[in-house]
């Protein structure tokens, strides 16, 4: 992940000095650290998508020549780079198979091609017909999709999500320091490489807004953190720019002052204080904001009968994996129509078939359960307490 980040960094802006501080900020990211720490799909979900952002960036943009000739006149006609095709393709496939956020990139392309034809169109430059017709095609291309597959906008909806604002920025010690490197990072990178700066804000921008005013979702950190990697290159950028106007306008100092510059940063701009915290993802309480699903299933394996089932959510069966426990899926965005959402009905009816079993569930889990549901798991079935059981996670059982 940290390669990841600091290659491609590196291949947008042309500056290994900014790929190395994203890397960093990267490596002591919150988010990054936390994620890494679970087997979940969004730990390899955002390096994926960044790459797959990537190579598609250059499958539109690239003017990398090749050795057939066919694929250069491609590029000289219709204006795309068939060298980038297959690779674009492929993350884009598997970065669907991880999470259906990926769909965003549709909304981040559309932002993209509008905002490069308004400013080429300004600047009467001739390719800007290139981005309209480009954006024309995504347009009827969604269009016809969002007809054939109901799903591709039903995800869509008027949301107020300002909880957002404090999971985007909860790395950083100082909002309003990460906010301001922020645009300065986007205005380095628009000015000095106007396509691959444009990219990067937009793609941020368009997933961080989406998050906050149309995701018709339950909010969380793992949602928006595939939108970090683009965060921290605009950072990173912004810290890269000050070091780089220190170094050119202190001439006695030059290097010192770019060097400590850029040191100053990397210790101010991460919230450090967190690995110094009573309660961090290394040291869990009670009061954690995170479940140690290790610790809480391998209970739950240690304290099962042959015959319990489990309720539970399915993508975290990595967890009970060989206990040979009948699972029943609590629900979820993937989950089959019938199993969507744990009603009391469906509840009641696994337990008829079942005389004994466990359900277990997250705080954020809370949204697949019908509130008659868990009125009716409260008053019937026994809490499960013990010290592996920790944070925002609920155990019940019957038997």
């Amino acid at each position: 992940m940290l390669f990841i980040i600091y290659w491609v960094t590196f291949k947008m802006t042309g500056k290994r000095e900014i790929g190395l501080i994203a890397a960093t900020l990267l490596a002591v990211s919150i988010d990054s650290i936390e994620f890494s720490r679970k087997v979940r799909m969004y730990t390899m979900f955002m390096p994926i998508f960044l790459l797959f952002s990537y190579y598609a960036f250059q499958f539109i943009e690239s003017n990398k020549r090749s050795g057939l000739d066919f694929v250069n006149k491609f590029k000289e006609k219709i204006g795309i780079n068939l060298l980038f095709i297959l690779p674009a393709i492929m993350l884009g496939l598997l970065s669907a198979h991880l999470h259906l956020l990926a769909a965003n990139f549709i909304f981040i392309l559309f932002t993209y091609l509008l905002v490069m034809g308004i400013i080429f169109y300004k600047n009467k430059r001739k390719s800007s017909s290139r981005y309209f017709i480009f954006l024309a095609f995504l347009v009827i291309g969604g269009w016809l999709l969002s007809l054939t597959n109901g799903a591709f906008l039903s995800g869509l909806g008027t949301q107020d999500h300002f909880s957002y604002i404090n999971k985007s920025f909860s790395d950083y010690s100082n909002v309003i320091l990460a906010v301001s490197l922020m645009i300065l990072g986007a205005h380095y990178l628009i000015k000095s490489k106007l396509k691959e700066g444009v990219f990067i804000a937009t793609s941020y921008s368009v997933i961080f807004l989406g998050a906050m005013f149309l995701w018709d979702r339950n909010t969380g950190s793992q949602y928006l953190f595939f939108a970090k990697s683009f965060q921290i290159i605009l950072i990173a950028g912004g810290i890269w720019a000050v070091a780089n106007f220190l170094k050119e306008n202190l001439k006695n100092y030059n290097k010192k002052a770019y060097l400590l510059s850029v040191l100053a940063f990397i210790l101010i701009v991460p919230n450090l204080t967190y690995f110094f915290q009573d309660e961090n993802t290394y040291t869990q309480t009670s009061r954690s904001s995170n479940p140690n699903y290790n610790k809480v299933f391998g209970y739950f394996i240690k304290e099962k009968n042959n015959a319990d089932v489990l309720i539970s959510r399915n993508f975290r069966n990595f967890y009970w994996r060989g206990s040979k426990t009948k699972t029943y899926s609590l629900g979820g965005e993937r989950a089959g129509e019938d199993e969507k959402k744990l009603t009391q009905e469906r509840l009641e009816n696994i337990m008829s078939k079942n005389l004994s079993g466990w359900i277990i569930y997250s705080d954020n889990d809370e949204s697949f359960i019908s509130k008659e549901a868990e009125e009716f798991i409260e008053k019937n079935l026994e809490r499960v307490s013990n010290s592996n059981i920790r944070g925002p996670i609920s155990v019940y059982r019957w038997h």
